[in-house]
């Protein structure tokens, strides 16, 4: 009896040594390829950290980032980076040299705590109420955002099954805007996916928002103005018509509907949408070869201002432009895209695990719907991070208790004449 009982001693302490050498053996593993991406990536751009944690469950926590160089106009300071990828057997199934299969099938990655210094001292700021580049730093220092605050998501996720590799970036900066990437490639073959070689995908949707704040608009419309002394009415006109030639230089054919959509932005600024969802999906590789004039029908491409499509938006050479107005009717009768927008559309409850990463809203029973990030499905429970009062926060919603359970994704929608 006493000899079972050793053998069942010895069996439980090797199991729990080989648990703890495998988690310290993966925290080794993984602080190591940290630590060599970080020697890759210099002198070009400098990166530390403070603290590093990994789980054999596939999480990963790094503290205290710091990144220096590059393109950064300042210190790009990270408080905690989260990163959730497959558990550590399954990564390993994936990228051991025998049956390995290459990059895990999904990522997700939460920046909290992102700070950014904009450091102006000793640069020559020019005219900082030139906006054709963006935003200058120097503008943003002037309007009292010498430090930028905010939080990014980002991630990917691969369906071999269906050839398909999804990714979406969202970056908000509370006051001032959030920017919102989505892309989704058809035709990326598990070898390619494997080696990272992307050339016969295809491009089947891709949508870029971007929302700036009404009255962070306003304050830089405010500042700009008394800075050239032009009325606020007078900027704006100024910089709409600045925009606009801006896309005529780089090949938009710049029509009424175009100019009334840009005029009415910038003033009322809010949400500005970009829209490519090809009739069939389209490989990448041959866009160059597009005759210019096809490109808005082969990609297409439609612009939403506040919601609101634009109106006869057309990419082509500025000397065609005369000939492209008078076979604008003709075009039209023979050809109607099929659009699409960003609605919330029901799913079941189960079917939440395929949409992490994604916006959804989640109605319990008997409390109002929760509208945010979906994180993660686990236990039971979807942890949905929520914006309240300019912060954000994380809540566990019970599947049981699921009323209705909504996604946000693009959905097919008649187009009117």
């Amino acid at each position: 009896m006493r000899n079972r009982q050793n053998r069942w001693l010895w069996v439980i302490g090797l199991l729990l040594f080989l648990g703890v050498a495998t988690h310290w053996g993966f925290q080794l593993y993984v602080k190591a390829r940290l630590d060599e991406l970080i020697r890759q990536a210099r002198p070009q751009l400098e990166i530390s950290y403070q603290e590093m944690h990994s789980s054999l469950l596939g999480r990963l926590q790094v503290q205290g980032v710091r990144l220096r160089g590059g393109s950064l106009p300042g210190p790009l300071q990270i408080e905690q980076l989260d990163i959730q990828g497959p558990t550590v057997f399954t990564y390993l199934l994936y990228n051991n040299p025998v049956t390995g299969t290459g990059p895990p099938r999904f990522i997700r990655l939460l920046a909290s705590g992102l700070q950014m210094s904009l450091e102006q001292k000793g640069r020559t700021a020019g005219d900082e109420c030139n906006l054709e580049g963006g935003i200058p730093p120097a503008l943003l220092d002037k309007l009292g955002y010498g430090t930028l605050r905010g939080e990014a998501t980002a991630g990917y996720r691969y369906r071999p099954e269906l050839h398909q590799l999804e990714s979406r970036v969202d970056l908000d900066i509370p006051g001032i805007q959030e920017l919102a990437v989505d892309l989704q490639l058809r035709n990326v073959t598990p070898q390619g996916f494997k080696r990272g070689q992307l050339g016969t995908a295809a491009l089947s949707e891709a949508t870029v928002k971007l929302d700036l704040r009404p009255t962070f608009g306003k304050q830089l419309v405010e500042y700009c103005a008394d800075k050239r002394q032009l009325t606020p009415a007078a900027f704006e006109s100024s910089l709409a018509r600045n925009l606009l030639d801006q896309l005529r230089r780089n090949g938009v054919i710049v029509g009424g509907g175009l100019e009334s959509a840009l005029q009415r932005y910038v003033e009322n600024w809010g949400s500005l949408e970009v829209n490519l969802v090809p009739p069939v999906p389209m490989n990448l590789v041959f866009l160059p070869f597009v005759p210019s004039e096809q490109l808005h029908r082969k990609l297409g491409l439609e612009v939403l201002v506040n919601g609101d499509p634009v109106k006869g938006l057309r990419l082509g050479e500025a000397r065609r432009d005369a000939a492209a107005v008078h076979e604008q009717p003709q075009e039209r009768k023979r050809f109607r895209p099929i659009r699409k927008r960003w609605l919330y559309q029901q799913v079941k409850p189960s079917e939440l695990p395929a949409y992490v990463g994604r916006r959804v809203r989640l109605q319990e029973r008997g409390d109002p719907a929760r509208t945010g990030l979906l994180v993660d499905v686990a236990n039971g429970e979807a942890l949905v991070q929520q914006r309240l009062s300019g912060g954000r926060f994380m809540a566990y919603v019970s599947l049981a208790e699921l009323v209705k359970a909504e996604v946000f994704v693009l959905k097919k929608v008649e187009e009117t004449p």
